[in-house]
């Protein structure tokens, strides 16, 4: 079975984007351009520009590749990257959560599913990524995800910045506490990646 994973970068503070994050600053202002500074300082991966890590942080970053079949999504992330042009940077299959499908999806090598539900979109995912995971990339997808205790892992990358304002990883997750294990930490070059099990467990 499939684990489900929530996969974000955040500040050290845990924010997920600066303030005012939209169309024209999809990471926000105030420093939340900066979040995804540890992707970049050395060789380009895959002939991405937008992965250029170092040291472990690309070691983290290509287990990331390796690891997820599958992501699901929120749809203003999906409108924020006007559906990544078709190709989404890490899966061939992407399931986007909204109550209304767009006309017009642009064709790429990745799949895209519209689905109203976390829950049914995570069931989907599931089916097509065979061993591999789950991979949610969206604060309120995990949010949502989290309060149905649909997640099995959260890997969260720590920015070496504070933001003070902007939109939280971990707000309205649900029933409190969630319980976590630590599973893995890696130092690298220019975040903390840190790996937690979730003990779905009712609270």
């Amino acid at each position: 079975m499939s684990n489900v994973v929530i996969d974000q970068t955040m500040s050290l503070d845990g924010f997920v984007t600066g303030p005012d994050d939209g169309a024209k600053f999809p990471l926000g202002t105030n420093g939340g351009e900066r979040l995804f500074d540890w992707y970049q300082g050395g060789e380009v991966m895959r002939g991405d520009p937008r992965f250029a890590p170092r040291g472990r942080d690309r070691d983290v970053v290509e287990l990331m590749f390796e690891a997820y079949g599958a992501f699901v999504m929120g749809r203003r992330t999906y409108d924020m990257t006007k559906g990544w042009n078709g190709t989404h940077p890490m899966a061939k299959h992407v399931f986007v959560v909204t109550h209304e499908v767009p006309r017009d999806v642009p064709k790429g090598e990745s799949t895209f599913e519209f689905v109203r539900s976390v829950d049914e979109a995570i069931a989907k995912a599931k089916q097509v990524t065979g061993t591999k995971a789950v991979a949610i990339g969206t604060a309120s997808i995990a949010q949502q995800a989290l309060a149905a205790r649909l997640v099995d892992e959260l890997f969260v990358h720590i920015a070496p910045i504070v933001l003070g304002r902007g939109r939280r990883l971990l707000d309205e997750v649900g029933a409190l506490p969630i319980a976590l294990e630590l599973a893995e930490g890696v130092v690298g070059f220019a975040a903390t990646h840190v790996r937690y099990r979730v003990r779905n467990t009712p609270a």
